[in-house]
């Protein structure tokens, strides 16, 4: 059995996937902290969401106390992460938290099982989520990470409201997220038009 700890983000944020992660999995213990210094003693998987800059302190800094305890990490954008120096330091798992459930239970999973899941940089920027998008859909997404709503976003293309609903509910379904809010924190880093 291999106990799992959330660590740092928002509370609400970490109960929910406490809740979320029990429903995955059987036989596993998941525990909310707010800091590394709160873990217990022996082995398991820590997963934190924390600042970018602060990732590779939070993982020296648990090694000291907890050489046995695997490391990964809840993120937003993988380029904003130091990827291979995280890699370098024995973490197992760089997470999006914009992946979709499905994904999420799959590489989790693979994780506990013994896998690593620490992708390139390059993944959060081009994934092939990203290169099924039609121009319009990168269009639209480029409007969606801005904030607009569905009128504005309609108005600036010069297309009709309900074309707007298809091309979002397409862009759901290629980058595999449930809402538009979910795409557009996939698309934080990405180059796409304005």
């Amino acid at each position: 059995m291999t106990d799992i700890f959330l660590i740092g983000g928002p509370r609400l944020y970490r109960d929910a996937m406490a809740a979320y992660i029990s429903e995955l999995t059987a036989g596993i213990k998941i525990k909310c902290l707010k800091s590394c210094h709160d873990l217990p003693p022996g082995k398991g998987l820590a997963l934190f969401d924390c600042e970018p800059g602060k990732a590779l302190k939070i993982l020296d800094e648990m090694r000291k106390h907890h050489p046995l305890m695997k490391a990964g990490f809840l993120v937003n954008a993988y380029q904003e992460f130091d990827i291979e120096a995280l890699k370098e330091k024995g973490s197992v798992a760089c997470f999006l938290k914009s992946l979709s459930g499905r994904k999420f239970r799959q590489l989790l999973t693979g994780v506990l099982s013994g896998a690593r899941h620490m992708p390139s940089c390059s993944e959060g920027k081009n994934t092939s989520g990203f290169d099924q998008l039609t121009n319009r859909e990168k269009q639209v997404l480029g409007k969606l990470a801005q904030g607009k709503s569905n009128k504005e976003i309609a108005r600036e293309l010069k297309i009709e409201v309900v074309t707007v609903k298809l091309h979002v509910r397409g862009i759901c379904r290629k980058l595999e997220v449930q809402n538009r809010m979910q795409a557009a924190l996939a698309a934080q880093g990405i180059r796409l038009p304005r």
